[in-house]
């Protein structure tokens, strides 16, 4: 639906597993770049990852790729009914765009995305950046659609505090389980991660004040 699809956030790895999920429920194949490891399945990024290897193999014309203009030609030249419907996924994409001594990059970047958009709807695909920043350029604002990822839900705290607890010895009753992934709300997966384990480090033996804790 969308050929270009901007994601604001501060969780990179969360935001790639939830488009894994994605991926792999609406059957597309989804491939990752950056200038550090090119080309990569988003199996390969993720720890856990919703794909199996064999699902999600790279086309033999993106292994010789070397730089983030020739990633442009790749996706001009899939062949989607060949390959399947696939997201494009640049992580850190706004990094190339703010640099103010790379005027020229940026133009031809901006370029190479105009080009695209309607080619990558007519082949049912999607490049997905993801980024920290919500200033998307302005002269790209009429192709491509923003989204903020939200912080993680109650469910998917409890699903951190339970993977932490997990590790160590410790009995907690239910209820306090409850109230601390609730104190938890409006933290990043990573920030909650930190406090659920710096507080379970500090008070293990007084679990009842680990709310307090978490709050503070």
């Amino acid at each position: 639906k969308f050929p270009i699809i901007w994601l604001t956030t501060q969780e990179e790895n969360r935001t790639l597993d939830l488009i894994s999920e994605v991926a792999k429920t609406l059957k597309y194949k989804a491939y990752v770049w950056d200038d550090l490891q090119h080309w990569k399945g988003i199996n390969e990024w993720l720890v856990e990852s919703h794909f199996d290897d064999d699902d999600n193999q790279l086309p033999e014309l993106f292994l010789k790729t070397e730089s983030l203009i020739e990633t442009f030609q790749n996706i001009d030249d899939y062949d989607a009914e060949e390959f399947g419907k696939t997201l494009f996924i640049y992580p850190d994409f706004h990094l190339e765009l703010d640099d103010p001594g790379r005027y020229q990059l940026r133009a031809i970047i901006i370029r190479e995305l105009k080009w695209l958009a309607p080619r990558l709807r007519y082949k049912g695909c999607s490049i997905v950046i993801i980024s920290n920043s919500y200033e998307v350029p302005a002269e790209l604002e009429n192709i491509i659609h923003l989204e903020e990822i939200r912080t993680p839900t109650l469910e998917e705290l409890r699903e951190e505090f339970d993977k932490i607890l997990s590790s160590t010895s410790l009995e907690i009753n239910e209820e306090i389980k409850a109230q601390a992934s609730r104190a938890a709300l409006g933290l990043t997966l990573r920030q909650a991660n930190h406090l659920f384990s710096k507080t379970i480090v500090a008070k293990p033996n007084n679990p009842e004040e680990w709310v307090d804790e978490i709050t503070e």
